[in-house]
């Protein structure tokens, strides 16, 4: 889902990838206010509300994901099924904005 701020009779989008890297376009107001009454996109009242949230969900799940070696035994022990629903409980819990 993208984010984003309007400024100045422009928008700007914001994406967030899952490193955190955010990257952004200018984009037409109504073009962004289309993209989030569809649901497509969320609309931020400051540039710091946006990056402070973009920032928070990923700092979040990287703190619950397990290390690696811990994945490889939950893998080893639960399935890779298992392994799959503990990664999309934390994607759930702290969801990409």
């Amino acid at each position: 889902m993208e984010m984003i701020y309007k400024k100045s009779g422009s928008a700007f989008s914001y994406v967030t990838d899952e490193n955190g890297n955010v990257s952004q376009r200018k984009m037409s107001v109504s073009d962004a206010e289309k993209m989030v009454s569809d649901g497509d996109a969320v609309l931020f009242d400051s540039l710091d509300a946006l990056k402070s949230n973009a920032q928070n969900y990923v700092a979040n799940r990287q703190k619950e994901y397990l290390k690696i070696e811990e994945q490889l035994d939950k893998m080893y022990h639960d399935g890779f099924d298992g392994w799959k629903a503990s990664i999309k409980a934390i994607k759930e819990k702290y969801p990409k904005p």
